[in-house]
């Protein structure tokens, strides 16, 4: 079977967490010698993977060109070098028939919540439920994400396959980590997005770390990784001291920021799956989480989970995970035992079975 990948997302220099699992889940589907990938996209992801890029007319790597040149260029050329089934791993599918087979990877609906710029968010909403229709097959990466696919974007119930995403196993393994210039003791928050009102909700995590040194008076410091965002200091300018940013980090420098970590605090409105949650469990630091969304299924009992606006909860679970050593043990054995059953080897199996079936 020759598989083609709408890799237009790839070259993305700083990757969220949507693009970054399609990447990982497709790394597992070039491992596996026996099909064929091609991935059509810019050719600056050839050093990255190791199987034939297609980057016909892709003459600039700009955002609006590649989502113009997805939608028309990349369809005639799966055709042309003959692939048996397209995989458009970010809800980038096609948006008109064609005569192979369409599988379409939705990790959330957050433009139909408003989660995303007005430009982004009304492109999101006029094609994603065109490519929808377009598909034949839908992937979500959690039963919430299914059901929310099936109520904003009216797709059947029988089109869609949950498959979980997976953490990758570096996390998990004794492999070197980078270090960082850090704070001995800190709170540890990871965000695509460091800005205040959006789905992350660092409104919470601010407010849940203003708690945590005034009222329990905690030598702790707040670790940020994402982007840099000076507003925040601008915000928070009796907390400047205590808030440290980092900006974009490698993976060896991110394993070694949750390594290190007292405490993960995640209290997403709103996430699909939620990776980094998970990635921190695995490198043994125990999480809090919101309880919203798809976090209840994926965390399980992996996390302490709370109301994602309830602020005195986030730091009342956090400092009992600081002064109480039995209780952080528990979560952290719970944490570890969690994450291990997310692999991307696990997810690119049932991924394989979906093409399969439809080919």
């Amino acid at each position: 079977m020759k598989i083609g990948v709408n890799a237009r997302t790839f070259s993305t220099k700083e990757p969220g967490g949507s693009v970054q699992a399609a990447k990982n889940v497709t790394h597992e589907l070039v491992s596996d010698s026996n099909h064929e990938v091609i991935l059509f996209g810019h050719q600056s992801i050839q050093k990255e993977f190791a199987t034939t890029v297609v980057d016909d007319y892709y003459i600039s790597d700009h955002r609006a060109f590649g989502v113009l040149w997805e939608r028309t260029v990349l369809p005639l050329f799966a055709k042309k070098y003959g692939v048996d089934v397209i995989f458009a791993p970010n809800g980038n599918g096609p948006l008109t028939k064609t005569t192979i087979p369409v599988i379409m990877w939705v990790h959330d609906v957050g433009s139909k919540k408003g989660w995303m710029d007005p430009l982004h968010k009304t492109y999101r909403n006029v094609t994603l439920p065109i490519a929808c229709s377009v598909a034949n097959k839908i992937v979500t990466p959690s039963e919430f994400s299914k059901n929310e696919v099936i109520e904003e974007l009216n797709v059947g119930s029988d089109k869609i396959e949950v498959i979980y995403n997976g953490v990758d196993q570096y996390f998990i393994s004794d492999r070197d980590i980078t270090p960082l210039d850090l704070p001995e003791k800190y709170i540890l928050v990871v965000s695509s997005a460091l800005d205040f009102g959006n789905r992350k909700n660092l409104d919470a995590a601010i407010d849940s770390f203003r708690i945590l040194k005034n009222k329990y008076n905690m030598e702790h410091s707040l670790v940020l990784v994402g982007p840099e965002n000076g507003n925040i200091y601008n915000k928070t300018p009796s907390l400047e001291d205590e808030i440290h940013i980092t900006g974009y980090i490698s993976d060896s420098e991110l394993k070694y920021t949750y390594k290190n970590a007292h405490v993960f605090l995640y209290p997403s409105l709103h996430e699909g799956f939620g990776l980094p949650p998970l990635e921190a469990m695995a490198t043994g630091t125990p999480v809090v989480a919101s309880n919203a969304a798809s976090m209840p299924e994926i965390l399980d009992d992996g996390a302490i989970l709370v109301n994602p606006h309830d602020t005195e909860q986030f730091a009342e679970e956090i400092h009992k995970l600081l002064v109480d050593d039995g209780y952080r043990a528990k979560m952290e054995c719970r944490g570890k035992e969690r994450s291990k059953e997310f692999t991307w080897a696990n997810t690119t199996d049932l991924l394989l079975e979906v093409c399969e079936d439809i080919v």
